[in-house]
């Protein structure tokens, strides 16, 4: 994948968990990730400018305030279109989008 790292936006309100998956991730041998970690939707909205901002998005489900489905749409509203993989511990089924 070259020298260039994998830009990540973790949206995530539980701090252990963010640091779990940012471990995680540098761990993994075949790429190398920058994980940047925002604790809920208004700071992960703002540190996206554009499409380019990041590679891709992990957001949680269940943030405080607003849920990543509601942060997703205002990202949308903005036209911006990164890839988003949501997170969650949630067992309901009724959360597949």
């Amino acid at each position: 994948m070259g020298d260039k790292p994998i830009t990540v936006l973790l949206i995530e309100d539980n701090e252990q968990f963010a640091k779990l998956v940012s471990l995680y991730l540098q761990k993994h041998e075949a790429a190398k990730f920058q994980v940047t970690w925002k604790p809920d939707g208004p700071t992960g909205l703002e540190a996206i400018q554009d499409n380019g901002s990041y590679d891709i998005i992990l957001m949680d489900y269940f943030l405080p305030g607003q849920s990543g489905f509601e942060v997703t749409q205002k990202l949308y509203d903005r036209s911006i279109q990164i890839p988003i993989v949501f997170l969650t511990a949630n067992l309901e089924f009724d959360l597949v989008l």
